[in-house]
């Protein structure tokens, strides 16, 4: 057997056992994680703004954040009964630490009224291991969108020809 040969033996089995045991501990803090039964979470849910004109737009965002192993059961507004949803956006980091593992979540979403009046935004409900943790009541105040004047009605203007125009 060549060198090359040995060689390349060698740096497998290093490579395997190194996988193995960064696998095992893996999965030794992931298990400590999903175990821990009294894990406490926090649930929010917030808006920029309570009193928007009907063009302007509003960020309804939901955190989630606590020493849990998944992601809970997450139950959300009916956000397309008063508004319209431009766009969602959403992020998640899980992190381990003394073997207890971290995980913060975030949802946005960028809202339009579908009209002027006062709208409610319900509670999110987040249902982790049998306890039901709730967010309050959003009310949020549309008024009537103030359009500034429009260039377009403008008087006509009549040119005759050879007259110079300066624009």
């Amino acid at each position: 057997m060549g060198v090359r040969s040995k060689l390349f033996k060698k740096l497998t089995s290093l490579f395997i056992v190194f996988v193995l045991s960064g696998f095992v501990a893996t999965s030794g803090i992931s298990q400590a994680a999903e175990s821990k039964s009294d894990a406490s979470i926090s649930v929010t849910s917030s808006v920029d703004k309570i009193k928007v004109s009907q063009d302007e737009l509003i960020t309804f965002t939901v955190e989630i954040n606590g020493a849990i192993g998944k992601l809970p059961e997450i139950k959300l507004p009916d956000l397309d009964k008063d508004f319209i949803v431009v766009s969602t956006s959403k992020q998640h980091n899980i992190s381990f630490g003394s073997a207890q593992g971290k995980l913060a979540f975030s949802l946005k979403y960028l809202l339009k009224a579908k009209e002027v009046g006062t709208f409610s935004i319900e509670p999110v409900i987040v249902d982790y291991k049998g306890k039901k943790y709730k967010t309050e009541t959003i009310n949020i105040e549309v008024t009537k969108s103030e359009k500034p004047q429009e260039d377009d009605e403008k008087l006509p203007i009549e040119f005759e020809e050879g007259e110079e125009v300066i624009l």
